[in-house]
């Protein structure tokens, strides 16, 4: 059996109680498929990225279980049909279940996070085109003073050239 986790949105309006019915929905409906729930993460309500069903937030539920790959989108096709659920997603949890709580930044710090990333990046970015111009007209500066000197010298042969033809 392959260990999967699913991200659902459910939403943020519901209270407690039904939140607690829905809860033991998803899980009946995994035992129901012949899934093996191990672990029901609560992240509570968040601001989404854009609006679902006229919602500007979610509440983000993430359950770790143990499945085949047929009966997945069984479960899933349970998840399209219950009432209040928004959106869902589901991966195969290759890393394993963390030990650790799950954090989820809120959207507005993804936000900052970004601009902050960005903006630091085209910093860097302005300071590589600045070093890579200045090398290339320190280049450009000595091929002009290589082929000046190569102008010299070929005067230079030139006039003993031309003297030692006079005498």
């Amino acid at each position: 059996m392959t260990l999967y986790e699913t991200m659902i949105i459910v939403k943020p309006d519901l209270k407690d109680e039904q939140l607690e019915v829905l809860r033991e929905s998803i899980t009946g409906s995994l035992e129901e498929e012949g899934l093996k729930p191990i672990k029901v993460v609560d992240l509570g309500v968040r601001n989404l990225a854009y609006r679902i069903q006229k919602e500007n937030k979610g509440h983000y539920l993430l359950i770790y279980f143990e499945a085949d790959g047929e009966k997945v989108e069984d479960f899933q096709g349970h998840l399209r049909l219950m009432e209040g659920v928004m959106r869902y997603m589901t991966v195969k949890a290759e890393g394993g279940i963390p030990d650790k709580d799950i954090v989820i930044p809120d959207y507005e710090e993804v936000i900052s996070m970004r601009r902050t990333r960005v903006h630091r990046g085209s910093t860097e970015r302005k300071g590589r085109i600045t070093q890579r111009r200045g090398e290339e007209k320190e280049e450009k500066a000595e091929n002009e003073e290589k082929s000046e000197e190569k102008v010299r010298d070929e005067d230079e042969v030139h006039k003993d050239v031309g003297t030692s033809d006079k005498s």
